[in-house]
């Protein structure tokens, strides 16, 4: 997605196969280290991480784009950040159970997108985790 100017508009219109979102969620799960190598600074991924506003709902705060919320899972609960993305695109980093959940939709339209990727999340996924 461009802007009127041609400049790339940063906030929207990134497309990427499920399994390079989710790449893009092991980064960040690994303090921005991939395959033994520094890509992105830990402090820059910790600190984009963190809340830096309110947000309302379940997102209810809010890093440097990650969304930031708790789930319970086996009665427990467990902190993830989550890039969102129009029609229910999602992806979940959770690192208390090192783990990545990307979500694909197409609900562009719909106004209850976010139920679904949040479903996935919390009803399937989560309590499909056993600890060992």
């Amino acid at each position: 997605m461009k802007l009127a100017n041609g400049d790339p508009a940063a906030w929207a219109g990134l497309r990427l196969k499920p399994r390079d979102l989710a790449k893009i969620g092991q980064l960040v799960l690994n303090r921005g280290s991939w395959n033994g190598r520094q890509i992105v600074p830990a402090a820059y991924v910790e600190e984009s991480t963190k809340p830096q506003i309110v947000g309302a709902a379940y997102l209810y705060l809010y890093g440097y784009q990650w969304w930031l919320g708790r789930s319970v899972a086996n009665h427990r609960a467990v902190d993830w950040a989550a890039g969102v993305g129009l029609g229910g695109q999602r992806v979940f980093v959770v690192p208390a159970l090192d783990l990545v959940v990307v979500t694909t939709a197409g609900m562009y339209t719909s106004r209850g997108q976010d139920r679904p990727p949040m479903e996935i999340l919390n009803d399937y996924v989560l309590p499909a985790i056993r600890d060992n």
